[in-house]
């Protein structure tokens, strides 16, 4: 009976292993079909390179949130203009993520479901107010944020995961397609400028 156990769990890591390696096979490939470079730090890949026309950074991010260690990949591009520098944007249910420094720089907007839905940080509380005032960039950041691909802003920075550890091609390649259409949405709302006066309408 042991020899049988032993032989089932050995055939289980070597399943694991396998399928650890052919992802990573894949994962390489497709950097290099790209024209992206895929690095590994402590086993996780990082790419970085062009995709849709924007240069993206992809990840592997481990935190600990109530004792448990959580793991998500994260692909991450520019927001090329239209955000003050220093801004943080991203879910009240996250508010939990906060230091103490940053809890000085919540901005709150006036907007019920804005402020119920959103932590904003920055320095010039009334420049993100008319930012805010906006209602396209407002909803485009209110649905981006709240959207379970746990997405943020981190000027200039905009970050979209997975809730999970992946090196899988197809799915790095969905990750990397949902960011840049979501950031090139977001852009699009940021062609109207605080000040600018009537606000268009989409």
């Amino acid at each position: 009976m042991e020899w049988i156990v032993a032989l089932l769990i050995g055939g289980t890591i070597s399943s694991v292993a396998w399928f650890i390696s052919r992802n990573r096979e894949q994962l390489d490939r497709f950097a290099r079909q790209h024209g992206m470079t895929c690095c590994r730090t402590s086993g996780d890949a990082v790419l970085n390179g062009p995709w849709r026309g924007r240069h993206i950074h992809l990840f592997t991010e481990r935190r600990h949130v109530d004792g448990e260690s959580k793991t998500c990949t994260r692909a991450r591009t520019a927001i090329r203009f239209g955000l003050p520098p220093g801004v943080m944007i991203f879910a009240s249910k996250d508010r939990d993520d906060l230091s103490s420094g940053d809890a000085g720089r919540l901005v709150k907007l006036g907007d019920e479901r804005l402020d119920e839905g959103l932590c904003v940080l920055g320095d010039d509380p009334e420049a993100l107010r008319r930012l805010f005032s906006h209602p396209p960039f407002a909803q485009a950041v209110l649905a981006l944020v709240t959207s379970p691909g746990a997405a943020r802003i981190v000027a200039p920075g905009f970050e979209l995961c997975l809730p999970r550890w992946t090196e899988d091609a197809t799915a790095v390649a969905g990750l990397l397609d949902q960011t840049t259409s979501a950031v090139d949405a977001l852009e699009a709302t940021l062609r109207w400028r605080p000040g600018d006066e009537p606000a268009p309408t989409p």
